[in-house]
């Protein structure tokens, strides 16, 4: 490794705009997906980003302010002498990665990395364990430095110094410089953004690009709260309860219709043209077997929940009326995997077998494509669940043959017409097939 820059006497400004050449011990946990606190989807936008974010906290405070007293008690229990880097290193073999080394120990190949940590996370390091996105940290450093080993010193407050001994894993590393160096290839360079997976950190990077939000409506919760509190005094009569809960359900739907450009009638086709697809494939020998009575009865009450992710996707890229940015689509899509949890979230909390499971089915997997292409797994065929190829289909359909303010509304024909260019592309070619068949009774 060599000395990029002494930090000696660099601003706190200048030493973040450094930060922004390359991949750093922090980003790592992030670009691996094991980070709660930061996304590799954030990684990105900052590496991007010429605004320098002079973020801090009282946490990071504590951290810096006690990281000498840290490093002293390391050195008191091990007898190990460490010394300040005083700067940002960079890897020689592989010039995008950085490092700040917290300290370096004296006389070894070997570098110290010192934190501070709530009593409330304790259990994250009880039992020899390291979270997984300080452990990713550490691996970076041994990768910039070619170290023999890495010791963390973590401060628990209150309670203990917890030490452990990172060896150098080569095959560790080198997976790790390939998925950075990946990272940075195919989305910093080209500036491809990776796609947000829907966690907390995901939203907030979204909500900071898409600060002004121009709704004109907003929908009325107090329903909600009030089906909430009388879903805990009827806790004894369950029928009661579970349509209780679906009504919960169907209210965050018709917030995510208000936040799209949907209307009340395309989420009613949408429910009644499932149905009868569903009813219709039952007397086809292809699915006759899978197609149950509770199933065409299930698919009814799941398919008006297929969007409902989109509650937390801003209005402006919803209802945004040219092309999308390849920014936005990516926000976009996150509506599949953001819904999938919040129906997951709520069926933790009771047992809401057929119907929440087919609604968490239909919201993760209807924009899956037949061929594979679309997401957010790229499942192929028949991988992808049958209710979300029939909410998929019939939701392209409805959508034809509904007017948008860009264009007229097609008839049943026209609409078929165009989606038969993507049979067996993005719908099973048989479903398709069916679904044309009977498609006078759809309304």
């Amino acid at each position: 490794m060599k000395r990029l820059v002494s930090t000696l006497n660099l601003s706190k400004e200048d030493w973040l705009r450094y930060r922004k050449c390359g991949i750093t011990g922090t980003d790592a946990g992030a670009i691996l997906g094991l980070n709660p606190y930061r996304s590799a989807f954030q990684v990105y936008h900052d590496k991007i980003s010429d605004t320098i974010e002079n973020i801090d906290n009282e946490a990071m405070r504590q951290g810096r302010d006690l990281e000498d007293y840290v490093a002293q008690r390391f050195t008191e229990t091990t007898g190990l002498k460490v010394r300040r880097a005083n700067a940002i290193y960079q890897s020689e073999e592989h010039p995008l990665l950085l490092a700040d080394f917290d300290r370096l120990i004296v006389g070894q190949k070997a570098g110290l990395e010192c934190k501070t940590v709530s009593p409330f996370s304790a259990d994250k390091w009880a039992d020899g364990k390291i979270p997984a996105h300080y452990l990713a940290q550490v691996d970076h450093y041994l990768a910039v430095s070619g170290f023999d080993c890495w010791y963390v010193a973590a401060l628990i407050f209150g309670r203990e110094l917890v030490i452990h001994k990172i060896v150098t894993d080569k095959q560790v590393l080198s997976n790790l410089i390939d998925k950075e160096e990946r990272f940075w290839t195919n989305h910093v360079v080209p500036q491809i953004p990776p796609a947000p997976n829907g966690c907390d950190c995901d939203t907030q990077q979204i909500n900071q690009l898409y600060e002004v939000d121009n709704r004109d409506k907003t929908a009325d919760l107090s329903a909600l709260h009030g089906l909430l509190d009388k879903r805990q005094e009827l806790s004894d009569q369950i029928e009661q309860m579970e349509q209780e809960k679906k009504n919960v359900l169907y209210a965050l739907g018709r917030v995510a219709r208000e936040n799209s450009s949907y209307d009340v009638k395309h989420m009613e086709r949408l429910q009644h043209n499932s149905r009868i697809l569903a009813q219709a494939m039952q007397l086809s020998p292809g699915f006759e077997s899978v197609i149950s009575d509770l199933f065409v009865e299930t698919i009814e009450l799941a398919a008006p929940l297929c969007d409902i992710g989109n509650v937390a996707i801003p209005s402006a890229i919803l209802q945004k009326k040219g092309s999308l940015t390849l920014l936005e689509q990516k926000v976009m899509e996150t509506h599949t995997t953001i819904g999938a949890k919040i129906l997951r979230d709520v069926q933790e909390q009771g047992d809401y077998n057929d119907f929440v499971d087919m609604s968490i089915e239909i919201a993760n997997y209807h924009h899956e494509n037949w061929d594979g292409s679309g997401y957010p797994e790229g499942l192929k065929k028949d991988s992808i669940p049958l209710s979300a190829q029939i909410v998929s289909l019939v939701g392209a359909y409805c959508s034809l043959t509904e007017e948008r303010l860009y264009r007229r509304a097609f008839n049943g024909s026209q609409a078929f017409e165009i989606l038969e260019a993507e049979k067996d592309i993005k719908f099973n070619p048989e479903l398709f097939d069916i679904c044309r068949k009977i498609s006078t009774q759809f309304i």
